[in-house]
């Protein structure tokens, strides 16, 4: 049976027929082939990232910022971290992957369960049920723990040590990301025009207690005829009681940690606009790619986050444009971002508000088949916070860090 089109791939949720996505998104692997017989193929995957910073850090007075070192070194390694991926492919019927993180900024000393989830698109031959087959001409079916399919830049960006999706070392400023249980039913046509509508937890793990309720989530997408354009827009809602206290973790939280290191607070994710507990979340993305050329491409994205919780009600507009310029194919580039996390409502209080900008310009050098160099010159700061807004230090204090950073990643 001939296999309609999905738009479900192992480095994004988009086509690599998708132009600006395909120009951004560095080669990714689907791993080594462990074996195959009858059709069935077993990969597996392994990300390993090691970096260099020389990052320093200013406020307008550090020790009310909260910062755990006032003074940096001149520079120095972070700690290794990795991840670890198996996949399953059953012929054109259906895909099985999970994976773990062996290291991370958050657990540097854990192997940590990250994602499993099953990709139906037909039913085998031998099925109990050969009649859905009827249904699965129009849709594929993704069911599991997995990262929910929110914007385009969770396709972009780096997750722990699986960075090579990302042409520069950091995310944007705000990069929304989350797991959970849950399903999403993905129609595509042969245009590459698709729709998706999903439902998950509404948290990391589970919660079965009275006030917690499931999250509902929707995306469209596709290329506009005649111009090497893509564009995407999706919608996330979470609604849980007062009992929850912690809801889902698209931006609540980085649960794989950050790329930078031992500034500020020294948190795992240091320097990420992080919006709210996720209980009472609504949120929105719309997404651009164009290719102009063969190879140049931009990318920019615009949301909204508006998050109630016992803390207050906050509010957030956020943006950002990456450009990149491969110079040698895909082997050497150049690339540029700019992203920015603007609050109009924090603690409740519409005249508490600011903003935080990074910039970020860098480049990257294939040297070989699966080892990536990035260097990356990174400028953040933030303005116009009142006294007593914490971020992971007081923002009224105009925090903000420059510097350089290297990246080495190996995947295959």
């Amino acid at each position: 049976m001939k296999r309609k089109p999905t738009h479900f791939q192992p480095a994004a949720l988009f086509r690599v027929s998708l132009l600006g996505v395909a120009l951004f998104l560095n080669p990714v692997t689907r791993g080594v082939l462990l074996s195959e017989e009858d059709g069935v193929a077993f990969h597996m995957e392994v990300h390993t990232v090691g970096r260099l910073q020389a990052l320093d850090h200013r406020a307008n007075d550090k020790e009310a910022a909260g910062f755990s070192n006032e003074q940096l070194s001149d520079g120095g390694f972070q700690f290794a971290i990795g991840n670890l991926g198996w996949r399953l492919v059953h012929r054109e019927d259906y895909e099985v992957f999970f994976d773990v993180t062996v290291a991370s900024r958050v657990h540097n000393d854990k192997m940590w369960g990250h994602q499993g989830y099953i990709v139906l698109k037909q039913m085998p031959d031998d099925s109990l049920v050969p009649w859905a087959n009827g249904l699965f001409q129009f849709v594929d079916i993704k069911a599991g723990h997995f990262i929910i399919d929110f914007g385009n830049e969770v396709h972009r960006r780096s997750l722990n040590a699986d960075t090579q999706r990302n042409p520069l070392v950091g995310n944007p400023v705000v990069s929304p990301h989350a797991t959970e249980a849950g399903i999403e039913i993905i129609h595509q046509n042969e245009r590459d025009f698709g729709v998706m509508l999903g439902f998950g937890s509404g948290v990391a793990t589970e919660n079965f207690t009275e006030d917690s309720h499931l999250s509902y989530r929707g995306k469209i997408w596709g290329e506009v005829p005649g111009v090497p354009l893509a564009a995407s827009a999706s919608y996330y809602r979470a609604d849980h009681g007062e009992s929850v206290s912690r809801g889902s973790n698209l931006f609540r939280t980085e649960r794989l940690g950050g790329q930078y290191a031992g500034i500020w607070d020294d948190s795992a994710s240091v320097g990420q606009v992080l919006i709210g507990n996720g209980t009472q979340l609504e949120a929105w993305q719309v997404d651009a790619d164009w290719q102009p050329g063969t190879r140049i491409g931009l990318s920019g994205f615009v949301g909204q986050a508006k998050d109630q919780n016992t803390d207050g009600d906050e509010s957030w507009m956020y943006y950002g444009v990456t450009g990149k310029l491969n110079l040698i194919g895909d082997d050497l580039y150049l690339a540029a971002r700019y992203s920015s996390a603007d609050a109009s409502r924090l603690g409740g209080d519409s005249n508490n508000d600011g903003r935080v900008d990074r910039w970020q310009v860098g480049a990257g050098a294939r040297l070989f088949d699966g080892l990536l160099l990035k260097l990356e010159y990174v400028h953040q700061r933030s303005s116009g916070f009142q006294s007593g807004t914490f971020g992971d230090v007081e923002l009224n204090e105009d925090p903000g860090f420059q510097g350089l950073i290297m990246e080495f990643s190996f995947s295959f």
